[in-house]
């Protein structure tokens, strides 16, 4: 465990990666939604294709495995649409990480941008990138700690979400109209 009393110059990258989880765990305790599991498998099971654009640290995959049980792919998130903003060198709301996704959408599973759900906490790095790039942006309401509304924001004080949800569970709601072969939602 790192101390006070290491230098910087002592410290080696496990060492650095181990003080930056335990910070994180420590300021930011995060878990999981009530439902996150139950509506990732009910679209895993549709043959829906799911993906991450996070703006996330190199712990966040393994905070991930730690409090579903598996990784993001093993959960049924597809690699391709997988961005992880310490991998990419960018955040949201850059829209070169929603282009990305749409390309790889388009490209792979031919989804148009219309027929995408990008569900988010955030206004400005959620909401706003998805919409810009012509996803249906939904929010995700249902966590106080983490919703950000950014109304100070000129981006984001006329901005209306495609859908505003408070149970992940809202989600299955939105997929219907999304999918042609309503019976893979079953």
């Amino acid at each position: 465990r790192w101390t006070c009393q290491n230098s910087i110059n002592q410290l080696d990258l496990f060492q650095l990666r181990h003080l930056a989880v335990e910070y994180e765990c420590a300021v930011n305790p995060v878990w999981p939604n009530e439902g996150c599991q139950e509506i990732i498998e009910h679209c895993r099971r549709a043959g829906l294709q799911l993906g991450i654009v996070s703006n996330a640290q190199f712990y966040t995959p393994l905070m991930l495995k730690a409090l579903l049980g598996k990784t993001p792919s093993a959960l049924g998130f597809n690699p391709a649409l997988q961005l992880w903003s310490y991998l990419e060198k960018r955040a949201k709301p850059d829209p070169a990480l929603c282009e990305t996704i749409a390309r790889r959408l388009q490209s792979q599973f031919r989804i148009q941008r219309n027929e995408t759900l990008f569900i988010g906490n955030d206004m400005l790095k959620d909401i706003y990138p998805a919409q810009q790039a012509g996803f249906r942006g939904v929010l995700f309401a249902g966590d106080r700690r983490s919703l950000r509304l950014r109304l100070d924001d000129v981006r984001c004080r006329n901005l209306k979400p495609y859908a505003v949800i408070t149970l992940l569970s809202q989600i299955r709601e939105l997929l219907t109209p999304l999918c042609a072969d309503e019976s893979q939602l079953s």
